[in-house]
């Protein structure tokens, strides 16, 4: 029993220092089976006067320490039932990423090139993004911005994602139908799409469209009604995605 869990611990030690390091080399200093239990210390290769040292405790734990004969650094510990409990962070790569953009243009959308069928849908200009996931990750989109009245009666503006060329929501209005007549001359308003996809490793590409159609109205999508209409700070939109590894 004693010698096949030395085994064990021989090959986790081995198993370690290999992901570790590809150019430091390490030594069995001593192996102590002093009250039943192995202890294996690992040689001071750096001559610091501190070492790594592995061994299973009284209720069967895995202790992996890095101490000197006087102090432990820091202390692992595996239990029975695989948990680890840890006392810094685990570098393994990206945790979480992302991206945003904001419009480069606005978009004016009126009946004359929108049919309600939802065969004219229009890329918000800007609001496109092509990024790469090193693995499965749970992609956050949120996109939002504003929706400026130009003439008419009411402002009506279907709004869709677009994830690597499949289209989200309702094939005429998307996923959000914002509608409002200006009120005492307000004549803004506002959109906002947050969605969640899981998402595989590779590259990906989003955006976002928009549809209009009431009668003579027009509407200014992420534009101010200047003559021409124009791009302005308060009447941008933007898209950010955040990307959550697994």
């Amino acid at each position: 029993m004693v010698y096949s869990l030395v085994g064990l611990v021989i090959l986790l030690v081995a198993s370690f220092f290999v992901i570790a390091t590809s150019t430091q080399s390490h030594d069995l200093d001593e192996l102590t089976v002093g009250t039943g239990l192995p202890i294996l210390k690992l040689k001071d290769a750096a001559n610091n006067g501190q070492y790594w040292q592995i061994e299973e405790d009284g209720i069967n734990q895995l202790l992996i320490r890095y101490k000197s004969d006087s102090a432990i650094t820091s202390n692992v510990i595996i239990t029975p039932m695989g948990s680890m409990v840890l006392p810094g962070k685990i570098n393994a790569g990206k945790t979480s990423e992302a991206w945003s953009v904001r419009n480069t243009n606005y978009l004016i959308g009126t009946h004359n090139d929108n049919s309600r069928n939802g065969n004219n849908w229009h890329d918000i200009p800007g609001l496109e993004k092509e990024f790469i996931l090193e693995r499965s990750a749970l992609v956050h989109i949120t996109a939002g911005g504003v929706q400026r009245f130009f003439k008419g009666n009411r402002c009506h503006v279907g709004y869709r994602l677009v994830v690597d060329n499949v289209a989200r929501g309702n094939p005429t209005w998307g996923q959000q139908l914002q509608s409002f007549a200006p009120v005492n001359g307000m004549a803004h308003d506002g959109w906002n799409l947050i969605e969640f996809e899981n998402l595989n490793t590779g590259t990906h590409t989003i955006k976002i469209q928009a549809t209009n159609f009431n009668f003579q109205d027009q509407c200014i999508i992420c534009g101010e009604a200047h003559s021409p209409p124009s791009v302005t700070a308060y009447d941008d939109c933007a898209m950010n995605i955040v990307a959550y590894y697994e």
